[in-house]
């Protein structure tokens, strides 16, 4: 006779002892996850904690890789190009946010461009822990303080009031007259009167005679300031027809950053070359004038577009477009149809073309910043 049947007391009691077996597996499984459970609670919680503590810099993830971008050049103390080299340290920055984006990367990079009694500050500074190593606009001050000797306020005034052109170009001198008259405190009338007072007596009898003055006296300084330097440009390469009858500019766009640049030279335009930078901006460009290329403005990252111009052909029309700093995109069209387009068709449109019948491209003038092309201007003649 089967056992089973025999003692179904037993049976049942077996039957319950591998159900309560297999419920204490189960507890023991749940207690082992509650508390991982618990652990990883425990590590967000900390996470969390950290984080309220020394919260991040944020910033927008780029949706295209940063651009790379050449250092500038070390500063070795010299007490009038600190801000200059600053200035040049922040444009870095802003062009690559993501790898600068805490304050310590930044005041790090300044430090490694550092030299000679600038680099022993520098050094000094980092390793001694001083506060403003933590924070840049601190450090910025504190190396301003230390290292700049360029003339501000009163200073500045007088440097300003017995300034000339010399022997130097009246662009270089409107260079060091608008750094002067940026912190000198005057208005406009006065600064137009001293930097015409200060010009050669050839450039400034030009402007007299042709009566620059009267033409635009309800321009600003700045807008009076580059109608000269334009004349000037004029005058060097021998343009001798009266203005404005025969002569017409088209007012530059962009947001006009960096350093002023002019191609103005004697000939006709026979050549154009233009430089992209990685599918962004224009990094720079070059014209040639009956087969001699003028100086490179900007800066030639990668290989350029290049047109080369026939006998009788000529620049008849500009445009292109321009956003966030830089001009993005330039075309230039020929009198026979024919066109050179470079860049990204980004931003705000633009078209330049001269006012005069018979007239075409003679030069192009505005500003850069040594990454890139960040206003232009056209001016055109009848050669």
């Amino acid at each position: 006779m089967d056992p089973a049947k025999e003692n179904p007391f037993q049976t049942a009691v077996e039957l319950q002892g591998a159900v309560l077996g297999r419920h204490d597996e189960e507890l023991t499984a749940a207690r082992h996850a509650v508390e991982t459970l618990a652990g990883q609670m425990s590590d967000l919680s900390m996470q969390v904690f950290q984080l309220r503590r020394d919260p991040p810099t944020h910033f927008r993830t780029p949706e295209t890789p940063e651009p790379r971008i050449n250092n500038p050049p070390c500063y070795a103390g010299e007490p009038t190009e600190c801000r200059s080299f600053l200035t040049q340290c922040e444009v870095v920055f802003s062009l690559q946010p993501a790898t600068y984006s805490r304050d310590r990367a930044r005041i790090a990079c300044v430090i490694s461009l550092l030299t000679g009694r600038a680099r022993e500050w520098g050094t000094a500074t980092w390793e001694a822990g001083a506060e403003c190593i933590n924070q840049f606009d601190l450090f910025k001050e504190e190396m301003i303080h230390v290292f700049d000797r360029s003339a501000h306020g009163d200073e500045a005034s007088r440097i300003l009031s017995t300034l000339r052109q010399g022997r130097r170009s009246a662009a270089d001198f409107s260079i060091e007259f608008r750094t002067l008259a940026t912190t000198c405190g005057w208005n406009e009338p006065p600064l137009f009167a001293r930097f015409l007072e200060g010009l050669n007596a050839d450039i400034k009898d030009e402007v007299i005679a042709r009566e620059i003055i009267s033409v635009y006296r309800t321009a600003s300084f700045s807008k009076m300031l580059q109608l000269i330097l334009i004349l000037s440009g004029v005058y060097t390469v021998g343009m001798t027809m009266p203005l404005p009858d025969f002569y017409s500019y088209s007012l530059a766009v962009g947001d006009g950053s960096g350093t002023e640049y002019s191609t103005a030279h004697a000939g006709r335009i026979t050549d154009i070359r233009v430089w992209e930078y990685s599918s962004a901006y224009i990094s720079g460009f070059q014209l040639s004038y009956d087969g001699n290329w003028t100086t490179l403005v900007c800066a030639s990252y990668g290989s350029p577009m290049e047109m080369k111009l026939h006998d009788d052909e000529s620049i008849v029309q500009v445009s292109g477009k321009y956003d966030s700093g830089y001009i993005f995109e330039l075309m230039f069209v020929t009198n026979k149809g024919r066109s050179l387009k470079v860049g990204q068709p980004s931003g705000i449109s633009f078209n330049f073309y001269p006012n005069h019948d018979g007239s075409e491209l003679r030069f192009l003038s505005g500003r850069q910043n040594g990454y890139g092309i960040t206003s232009i201007g056209a001016h055109w003649a009848v050669y």
